[in-house]
């Protein structure tokens, strides 16, 4: 595995002197995120958890900077979701695949990222009949995983992305098989019929709604969203809804402060994603706190328990 000795015999890199280094990673980071604002379509393979599927992904950028984007599986039960502004409009369902378009053009913030990563270009190679640069993301701690990125020399979008753990073990890789950067029509963006319209929860503005913070991070993430969401199943029970990220990776804590339900604490690991849910009791009353998102299990549970009142 190529990556593998990046990860673990970066010696050689440590010889590279400080200010080349972050030359180097600030023109990178520049060149992935200004991606999301280019027109692209095509289709691609993802791989994780030992599940493969194909899927065909649709963006128009207007003048005003504006994204509409419609991703759609290929095989297996028909799925897909519409975004525009990276806002969920539609999905034919409940699952949560439409993260699988989450790494296709993320919103980065350079400095961001470089809190929690070391940055190096590894080469060049070529996907779906495109010139690429190779860019491993190599983590500064044990709380986050590594990536390799192959990114379009002509566009900066990420056209191959393989993610691993600790251990350099590949858990997610996502693949173009075919790639332009050609506008898409207005058909090829228009849902089907049965693309069910999506109500996002509604953001935490009262000053009488008890809110919650991970009074523990690892360097590099921050809270990007705050919402009440609602306990699913129609029970009507308010949940608040934490969202974080470090610019690659990203994980959501959901606080359940009026659960009546015995659940045991539990640790799941699916691919990349880890799901862990945890008792606390900051105020003699069990609150149910999990944490799901592309981080190792061990990382969840450290910010799961670190979980307070704001």
């Amino acid at each position: 595995m190529r990556f593998a000795p990046v990860i673990y015999g970066i010696g050689g890199l440590l010889l590279m002197t400080q200010s080349a280094q972050a030359v180097e990673s600030m023109d990178w980071l520049n060149k992935l995120s200004i991606s999301d604002k280019v027109n692209s379509q095509g289709a691609f393979i993802y791989e994780s958890n030992g599940h493969l599927t194909s899927h065909h992904i649709a963006r128009k950028v207007d003048s005003n900077g504006d994204v509409k984007e419609r991703l759609y599986r290929l095989d297996g039960t028909p799925y897909e979701v519409v975004r525009d502004n990276n806002r969920i409009v539609c999905s034919t369902s409940a699952d949560d695949q439409a993260d699988v378009a989450k790494t296709l053009a993320p919103k980065l913030k350079p400095e961001q990222i470089n809190k929690g990563y070391t940055i190096k270009h590894l080469g060049e190679s070529r996907v779906a009949d495109n010139a690429t640069d190779v860019v491993a993301f190599m983590p500064k701690d044990p709380y986050r995983y590594a990536y390799e990125m192959q990114l379009s020399k002509s566009t900066g979008q990420m056209l191959k992305s393989t993610t691993f753990d600790q251990k350099g073990n590949a858990l997610e890789r996502l693949q173009y098989i075919t790639y332009s950067s050609l506008s898409s029509s207005a058909e090829e963006l228009a849902s089907k019929a049965d693309c069910a319209p999506r109500v996002e929860a509604e953001e935490i503005s009262h000053v009488d709604q008890a809110t919650w913070r991970a009074s523990w991070l690892p360097s590099g993430f921050e809270r990007i969203r705050s919402l009440k969401s609602w306990q699913a199943g129609g029970e009507g029970r308010p949940v608040q809804y934490l969202l974080y990220s470090d610019g690659l990776s990203n994980f959501s804590v959901f606080v359940d402060s009026d659960s009546q339900t015995a659940t045991a604490d539990s640790r799941n690991q699916f691919g990349p994603t880890s799901v862990v849910s945890k008792r606390i009791n900051p105020s003699d009353k069990d609150v149910l706190i999990t944490v799901v998102g592309e981080i190792p299990a061990g990382t969840a549970e450290r910010i799961a328990l670190s979980v307070r009142p704001d």
